[in-house]
């Protein structure tokens, strides 16, 4: 009866010790679980943040692009404006 005795108390001691490893290992494995959660939301966060501030560049450059096509297509209109007028300025002299 000793030899069970001492069997079943290597065997408690055995499963203990399984027991205490087991929730070291799923405390391990939680910490890294939460690391990773917060790397990938920082990350995610940061590329949020870079996507909205190029969409603001984008948005900027375009409004300065359709700005200067404005400018660019009434020059031409102006310029002829100013032709017409030296031309009518100059007829109206000769003959005059």
């Amino acid at each position: 009866m000793d030899e069970w005795s001492d069997f079943t108390e290597r065997n408690l001691t055995e499963a203990e010790k399984q027991r205490r490893n087991s929730a070291r290992l799923r405390a391990v494995a939680d910490g890294v679980l939460q690391t990773s959660c917060n790397d990938i939301n920082r990350q995610r966060s940061s590329a949020d943040l870079a996507v909205e501030m190029r969409v603001n560049e984008l948005r900027d450059a375009k409004e300065k692009l359709e700005d200067h096509l404005n400018k660019v297509q009434h020059h031409p209109v102006s310029t002829q404006a100013h032709l017409r007028l030296n031309r009518d300025g100059m007829l109206a002299q000769l003959f005059a």
